[in-house]
């Protein structure tokens, strides 16, 4: 039955799609996602592709040449809707009655004094400033609109791919960036690690494994509970419809290091035992003594990552679930299945070459009776330092750093950022009523709105309607904005309307009723911090230009923002709620609140630390580091579980803990080392990724993994031993 259920689970692996959209770090139908929407379903997709071509003179007859092939190439790409260029964007051009939309360079390319002109004109155009050409006159700037109204990564996928093919014969000196490139690199980087990763793991883990029990049984067991878990656990997710993220992306690792940790125990007593009992009483003996210590390791690891199905944040619930219950799976598998294979099997002796009992657990014992008030003391310390540490974390939500220095998706985009201005959109949208935006005074006052907009650092670019009039009025008379008559101002919207390509334009920024206005703003910043007093600012000066208009804030930078405090909400939350229920089950496991209260200890520190790290390290919180508490609190509990299981078996024979200490360390140590090291391997794996959240969760989990040992084998024993001092 088990076979044919991972069988059958296995055929799921076509469902597997991966989406780094931002609607899976968003309260799904949230006011904020759906007017995200509306304004999406209103003025269409504002995601661009932005590119940059390198040159020597943007109006040389060669540079336009090969220009207008690439622009011919983009218009071919299957979801482009428009492509902006020297040689294609609807620009006002002529004056007085000859005006009309045409491309800044449409026929041959002007040279000499008309060059000059039309390269000083572009400087000032209030729409196309530094997006068609770079200040230093050696880029040529290309944006593209595409057709989905919404998220859709594989579409991206796709049009990411054929820009690339479009670009590919101009080699290094083409550049492309935009939101819909950098999920799809996103998208990339997680397909790879997946198919890179896993495969290490596995076969690192069997390694590890073979070397610790040198049994291929010691191998066999523990790995058929990591794979069968793994593969279940991600069955019901891709047959739930889920996608995979950046968080999700690392489900399966956490999954396969943590499944292997109930079988580890399990089999190192049953084969300690089995060639002095017996195979039918070992088993008996081994599930009797390891079993209730795996069954609540395994619920308290589920607890703490089912915490993190209280975050508002889709993505986080969904990693909390399924990892959760993939720890389930595999303690089922351990308790149900292995025992039963072991009973068909023949009995398991452990090497004559080996020591069962080493005596390094005897020496660790006195060394901790020996040290126990610095052990404390120690712990005391490193404690308060973590805590002075933490405030030194950043919250930031930034898609490229998830990309390492020198990654090409970063360095093009550092670049075309320094050249064209920012790629990430933030959209204004100002609400009035039916015709509000035919009034002289208040397109003025938009007008003037969008220049102090250019002036916010980190603001690279702000385009509404006023300023596609502003640009007609200045070629057809010469007369600012507010000068003109309502009857001008609807005579040149139907300018922009006669023309198919001025009629899209327009609907870009204007609604059909003249009641809503869009601001397409080029965000330039990069850090949620200070988007945040960008949008703060904003905000305030939109109240005092326009008290009878509403506001609305949108945009995928805008969204970053959001999604950093909705991070810091669910990770105080879940943390909260898994501390509350891990000691609650401990109280209630070992039947005494003392001792439940002081195995959280053990516990709190390796949180604290990892958290200590984050802060010294300047590793930021965000999305991909979110769920590293739940994840370090999950890790920590569960070798404290044994460690104080043998400790009570222990007592009820022994005077003392001090007595007790040497036999439950004999019993405990070995296999706590055993599936720290698989634990450490497993997630050091991540430690060679190049995609960053990849790497920032190994390096967390190998720190908390190292933190949890140390703290099993020194400070929950020096704990013990100090209430039993004081009882004594």
């Amino acid at each position: 039955m088990t076979v044919l259920l991972t069988v059958a689970a296995a055929a799921t692996a076509p469902l597997l799609r991966f989406d780094s959209s931002f609607d899976r770090f968003l309260i799904p139908d949230s006011p904020d996602l759906t007017a995200y929407h509306d304004f999406a379903d209103r003025f269409g997709n504002d995601r661009l592709l932005v590119i940059g071509i390198e040159c020597a003179d943007p109006l040389a007859p060669g540079t336009v040449a090969e220009l207008r092939g690439v622009v011919a190439g983009l218009q071919q790409v299957e979801g482009v809707q428009r492509v902006y260029s020297l040689v294609s964007a609807p620009m006002v051009r002529g004056t007085g009655d000859t005006v009309r939309l045409a491309p800044p360079v449409d026929g041959p390319p002007p040279a000499g004094s008309a060059a000059a002109e039309l390269l000083a004109h572009l400087d000032g155009d209030p729409v196309y400033a530094r997006r068609l050409v770079s200040a230093d006159r050696h880029l040529l700037g290309i944006l593209a609109t595409l057709n989905p109204p919404r998220a859709d990564d594989e579409a991206y996928r796709r049009i990411t791919e054929a820009a690339r093919a479009v670009l590919a014969p101009l080699g290094d000196r083409a550049h492309l960036s935009g939101e819909p490139v950098i999920e799809s690199e996103m998208n990339r980087f997680m397909r790879r690690d997946l198919e890179t990763f896993i495969p290490i793991t596995l076969v690192l883990t069997a390694a590890t494994l073979f070397y610790l029990f040198r049994s291929l049984l010691g191998v066999a067991l523990p790995m058929a509970a990591i794979v069968i878990s793994t593969v279940w656990a991600l069955a019901i997710f891709l047959l739930s419809g889920r996608t995979v993220n950046n968080v999700s992306s690392m489900i399966p690792p956490l999954i396969m290091v943590i499944a292997a940790s109930d079988a580890v125990h399990l089999f190192n007593h049953y084969r300690s035992h089995a060639h002095l009992l017996g195979r039918t009483v070992a088993i008996t003996e081994t599930m009797r003594r390891i079993g209730p210590g795996c069954l609540m390791t395994s619920v308290t690891t589920a607890a703490g990552f089912a915490s993190l199905m209280t975050s508002p944040i889709p993505a986080l619930d969904d990693f909390g679930r399924f990892s959760a219950l993939g720890v389930l799976f595999s303690f089922c598998l351990t308790i149900f299945a292995l025992p039963a294979v072991l009973h068909l099997l023949p009995v398991v002796s452990p090497p004559a070459t080996r020591v069962v009992h080493g005596g390094w657990t005897i020496a660790l014992a006195d060394c901790i009776k020996g040290a126990t008030a610095t052990i404390l003391a120690a712990t005391l310390v490193l404690f308060a330092v973590s805590l002075a540490a933490i405030p030194l974390i950043r919250v930031e939500t930034n898609d490229l750093t998830y990309f390492k220095e020198g990654s090409r998706i970063r360095t093009d985009t550092a670049f075309l950022q320094h050249h064209l201005g920012g790629v990430r959109p933030l959209d204004l949208v100002l609400t009035g009523k039916p015709d509000a935006f035919t009034d002289p005074e208040r397109l003025a006052r938009l007008a003037r709105f969008g220049e102090w907009l250019r002036t916010i650092e980190g603001i690279d670019g702000a385009t509404s309607a006023a300023d596609l009039l502003t640009a007609l009025f200045a070629r057809f008379d010469g007369q600012p904005i507010g000068d003109h008559s309502r009857q001008a101002i609807a005579q040149g919207y139907l300018f922009f309307e006669f023309s198919e390509e001025g009629g899209e334009e327009l609907a870009r920024y204007l609604s059909d009723d003249r009641a809503i206005a869009h601001i397409a703003l080029q965000e330039g910043e990069s850090l949620t911090s200070k988007m945040k007093v960008q949008i703060e600012q904003i905000r305030a000066r939109a109240a005092h230009d326009f008290p009878e208009l509403d506001l609305e804030v949108t945009g995928y930078a805008h969204f970053y923002m959001l999604i950093s405090d909705l991070i810091v909400s669910s990770q105080v939350r879940s943390l909260a709620l898994a501390f509350v229920l891990v000691t609650a089950m401990m109280i209630l496991h070992f039947r005494s609140w003392r001792i439940g209260l002081l195995s959280m200890v053990p516990n709190i520190i390796p949180v604290t630390c990892t958290f200590g790290l984050m802060g010294v390290a300047r590793i930021p919180l965000n999305s991909a580091t979110a769920m590293v508490a739940s994840i370090a609190l999950g890790l920590a509990v569960d070798d404290t579980i044994h460690f104080l299981n043998h400790l009570q078996h222990e007592r009820r024979t022994t005077p003392s803990v001090a007595l007790a200490l040497a036999p439950t360390l004999r019993a405990v140590g070995r296999p706590t080392v055993y599936t720290s090291v698989i634990l450490g391997i497993g997630f050091g794996t991540l430690l060679f990724s190049r995609f960053v959240p990849s790497f920032y969760f190994g390096l967390l989990a190998v720190a908390t993994v190292t933190i949890a040992l140390v703290g099993d084998l020194f400070l929950a024993p020096a704990l013990m031993l100090a209430l039993d001092r004081r009882r004594g």
